[in-house]
């Protein structure tokens, strides 16, 4: 889980320092990338063939390369960097496992996964219908269904999410060191574009579109547009959270504490994505309804952006 963490001290280095800094340290940071790999495959003794040489250089090229996005002009919005380091990420990745025939390797290794997570459910499962279905469901075929789907459906938003995290860890730790302050780790303050309603539109209506013609590309790129573009509108769903909580919390004592208590009995009920999809409708809302502005500007008439009398 740590691993998903790597970009965090090169967020830090493009926070405190200058661009020639960080463009330094992305560079060093894959050439000692690649040196560890081929440092452990000595160690253990692997066949440096062609495979593991390959595998060595993309782990390091198209994870840590593409932070070099980072270096557009300041007129880029921050977050747009981060969402295109994401991109370049996914891209890149996905043209080296469709190019080098590593797909059969993939999917062969979430079968093993899915046999394996089957196995350890299998005498936690009840007797009865509800365990007949249950038996269905976590049944090792009906798992690499789900696993596949959901790794195909993930492919640009797992990599976003990453860097957004590490981005906005960068920041908070760079604002506690330094001066500086940090955009993407205030969440209160967090708006999405107006713009990134258009992808998130398109993208349910092609994956609708996907369902009635069964199209399995079209389904897959357009889950991949859909979670992206709601990603952001979830950001803003949670800012508009944590916003409402600092105000009612002068009134009721420990607010934030319950709060985190019903995320935490909402994910162990397993209604984390319903949660997730409220949050994300909250976001959409304030695009229509400004709802922390009516609580900041409260000697307005009707404070919505571009409301005119």
């Amino acid at each position: 889980m740590l691993s998903l963490l790597y970009s965090v001290p090169l967020f830090v280095v493009f926070f405190r320092h200058r661009r020639s800094d960080f463009a330094l340290s992305v560079v060093l940071a894959c050439i000692f990338d690649i040196a560890l790999g081929f440092i452990l495959l000595a160690l253990h003794r692997l066949s440096a063939g062609v495979s593991s040489v390959s595998s060595a250089f993309a782990g390091s090229l198209f994870f840590i390369l593409p932070l070099l996005a980072m270096l557009l002009p300041d007129t880029v919005r921050l977050r747009y960097r981060v969402l295109l380091a994401g991109l370049l990420t996914a891209a890149f990745w996905s043209f080296y496992i469709f190019s080098s025939g590593s797909v059969a390797v993939i999917t062969d290794m979430v079968h093993e996964m899915s046999k394996e997570v089957s196995a350890m459910l299998v005498p936690y499962i009840p007797g009865g219908y509800e365990g007949a279905v249950l038996g269905v469901t976590f049944a090792p075929d009906a798992l690499y269904d789900m696993m596949i789907t959901v790794l195909l459906y993930s492919v640009l938003p797992t990599p976003v999410i990453m860097f957004t995290l590490c981005a906005a860890i960068a920041s908070r730790v760079s604002s506690r060191v330094g001066k500086d302050a940090a955009r993407l780790s205030s969440l209160e303050r967090f708006y999405a574009d107006p713009l990134l309603f258009f992808p998130l539109v398109v993208g349910m209506c092609a994956i609708m579109a996907g369902t009635i013609f069964e199209s399995r590309l079209l389904s897959v790129v357009a889950w991949n547009v859909a979670l992206t573009a709601g990603f952001y509108f979830l950001l803003q769903g949670l800012g508009i959270s944590f916003f409402l909580i600092r105000l009612i919390q002068r009134k009721i004592r420990f607010i934030r504490f319950w709060f985190f208590l019903m995320i935490f009995l909402v994910a162990m009920n397993g209604f984390l994505p319903h949660f997730a999809l409220l949050l994300l409708i909250v976001g959409v809302l304030e695009l229509f309804v400004s709802i922390r502005l009516r609580f900041i500007n409260t000697d307005t008439a009707n404070p919505t952006p571009g409301f005119r009398q």
